[in-house]
């Protein structure tokens, strides 16, 4: 007897094949937008991650060898040390935006306190019995490029302890990105925590240029995040699809007004004098109110203007000698005429220091990057400090005179009048062994 097949078994039959080609090609195309995310995402995270730094490496070949701005080391160590400069990135921080995140290398490291450690460093927080220093700034203070022992706060204090015989205390605490008003906002933040320095120093010029439109620069990020509201977490996982991501990215995005904020004009020079005003203007606001908290503290604040190779620099000893500076900051070259016509008539005020063209006769590579001082570099500049803050005022009579940090080149680049002992300027501030800190406001906490 010959059994009929059942209806459902002759069902189930004729679906077999198109099922399996259904899930075969539903799980290739799973498998496809999985390594085509993993794709964007490794390729949208590269920016993001390592800059600023990364302009080093889209500058294309080096114009010198980069063994000459890496003098003593190897080539594998040479580009360890960039390779860990690499890595680092930000993370957010209460009133300032963002620092550093915590890391630890070879090479590059930096505190899970908020500042990057340096030969010797000292403890935190500094005692009172030695004088204590601060010097803020950007990522060249930071020093991205070079070791830890080779940034400008690093030779600073070596500088200071040689010169006076003290242990004093320098703290690194340059933040990629920052100017003058995050730096003011950080020194604020550390007062607040009873940590009042003896020495304040703010070495600026570049980003004050660059953050032409005085904001942080993740404000847009942290704009879109509160623009978002009750929906931003729904929202956002769709916008952090690498896919998705890449596409709005690709499509445009609103401009941050990064380079001469939201007006536009039709005259180029007339922007650029407006600008370059407008950022100058700022930046003596935020010496006015540093000063003004300083002289209550007692806190002897420095403001330094750093060089930058697009000024008064032969760039044909630069490693990125073809570098569009004109490009990546427009205002950074005007805004540095401007700034030296406004010293050279003294309307920038006293407590500062001018370094922007301490490199002009320097015929050797002194930048590991389009933006980064070399280790050479980063000593000439901590001499200029050391000379300023030790020369200036009662400190003539407290250094060693047979010792001198000895700068390259000291004329033309700025008298400092420092506070004389009648206003807030303690006398003996380098004295050996001397405590200092016994007349100094008490912060309230």
């Amino acid at each position: 007897m010959v059994t009929k097949p059942s209806g459902r078994g002759s069902i189930f039959g004729k679906i077999a094949p198109y099922y399996r080609s259904f899930a075969v090609g539903f799980v290739n195309v799973v498998l496809l937008l999985v390594i085509i995310n993993l794709i964007f995402s490794a390729v949208s995270s590269i920016p993001h991650r390592i800059s600023p730094w990364a302009v080093a490496a889209k500058s294309g070949k080096p114009h010198i060898p980069l063994s000459d701005v890496y003098p003593g080391m190897t080539e594998q160590e040479a580009a360890s040390l960039r390779a860990q400069t690499h890595r680092l990135h930000q993370e957010y921080d209460d009133f300032t935006q963002f620092r550093e995140t915590a890391f630890a290398s070879k090479y590059v490291n930096v505190s899970p306190l908020g500042f990057r450690p340096i030969k010797n460093q000292a403890a935190w927080p500094p005692t009172k019995r030695h004088p204590t220093v601060f010097v803020f700034g950007g990522s060249t203070t930071f020093g991205y490029g070079v070791k830890d022992d080779e940034t400008i706060p690093s030779y600073l204090q070596e500088l200071i302890r040689e010169q006076t015989g003290t242990e004093t205390q320098v703290y690194n605490f340059g933040r990629a990105y920052y100017f003058s008003s995050q730096e003011r906002v950080l020194m604020e933040k550390l007062i607040l925590e009873g940590v009042v320095p003896d020495v304040a120093i703010f070495i600026d010029g570049f980003n004050d240029l660059y953050s032409t439109d005085g904001v942080p620069t993740f404000t847009s990020n942290l704009r879109s995040f509160m623009a978002a509201g009750d929906v931003y977490a729904e929202r956002e996982l769709l916008r952090r699809v690498p896919v998705v991501k890449s596409f709005l990215e690709w499509t445009g995005k609103p401009a941050s007004g990064k380079h001469g904020g939201t007006g536009v004009s039709t005259d180029r020079d007339l922007k650029t004098r407006t600008t370059v005003e407008r950022v100058l203007t700022r930046y003596r606001r935020n010496m006015e109110l540093i000063e003004s908290i300083a002289t209550r503290l007692q806190v002897i604040p420095l403001f330094v203007w750093q060089p930058v190779a697009a000024y008064r620099y032969d760039l044909r000893n630069h490693v990125y000698a073809n570098f569009d500076y004109e490009k990546a900051s427009p205002f950074l070259k005007p805004g540095y005429e401007a700034a030296a016509g406004m010293y050279a008539r003294g309307r920038i005020g006293e407590n500062f220091l001018w370094l922007a063209d301490i490199q002009e006769n320097l015929e050797k590579p002194l930048y590991v990057s389009p933006f980064h001082y070399s280790a050479e570099m980063c000593e000439i500049i901590a001499r200029h400090i050391c000379s300023a803050i030790i020369d200036a005022g009662p400190f003539r009579k407290q250094r060693d005179p047979m010792k001198s940090c000895r700068v390259y080149r000291r004329g033309g680049h700025g008298v400092v009048r420092l506070p004389t002992r009648s206003s807030h300027l303690r006398s003996g501030l380098w004295s050996r062994g001397e405590v200092i800190s016994k007349e100094r406001p008490e912060v309230i906490k």
